[in-house]
């Protein structure tokens, strides 16, 4: 795993214990534990070095609330052409939301992305929902991977970039 994986896998398990929590203590309190929901969270077209392409976030509320809000991250290898990584406004309940940015993707090799969905329950008390692609991302292919590939012990030779660099169109410079 490098030292990127690391980092980004610390912060995300560190994130993802303060949900876990979080959920513990609505769930002692009698709260739904699926009040947000990531319905969807894709990339289209495939995200090959150098290109632009949507990333497409789904999601539903099972509640109404004005504090809702979604968060989207990416590593710096990865560059926002247009769009919000953020989103906060008002959600109903049961109705689709649907967020979209544009990322180019910069350099080949191991890519992370994470979407979360929040709501607030009550005042102060927020439930979420998250979701992670990886995607291994080539001058010439890109390849999403299940948690295991990521994770296993066969994902350390694929890390480093096999090919050079390609030149990536205007939007991504």
């Amino acid at each position: 795993m490098t030292i990127q994986q690391n980092r980004h896998f610390l912060l995300f398990s560190i994130w993802l214990l303060s949900i876990s929590l979080l959920a513990t203590i609505l769930v002692a309190c009698g709260a739904s534990s699926d009040t947000a929901t990531i319905t969807d969270f894709y990339i289209s077209p495939e995200p090959i070095v150098g290109r632009v392409v949507t990333v497409h976030i789904e999601t539903v509320s099972k509640i109404d609330t004005d504090e809702a809000s979604i968060l989207v991250e990416f590593p710096s290898t990865v560059k926002l052409v247009s769009g919000s990584t953020t989103w906060h406004g008002s959600v109903m309940a049961g109705q689709l939301y649907e967020h979209e940015l544009m990322i180019c993707v910069l350099e080949p090799g191991i890519l992370t992305l994470y979407a979360a969905f929040g709501v607030e329950v009550s005042p102060g008390i927020e439930e979420a929902e998250a979701e992670f692609l990886y995607v291994d991302s080539q001058v010439d292919s890109a390849r999403f991977l299940s948690e295991q590939e990521y994770f296993g012990p066969d994902t350390g030779a694929s890390l480093e970039a096999t090919r050079p660099i390609p030149e990536v169109l205007p939007e991504c410079r």
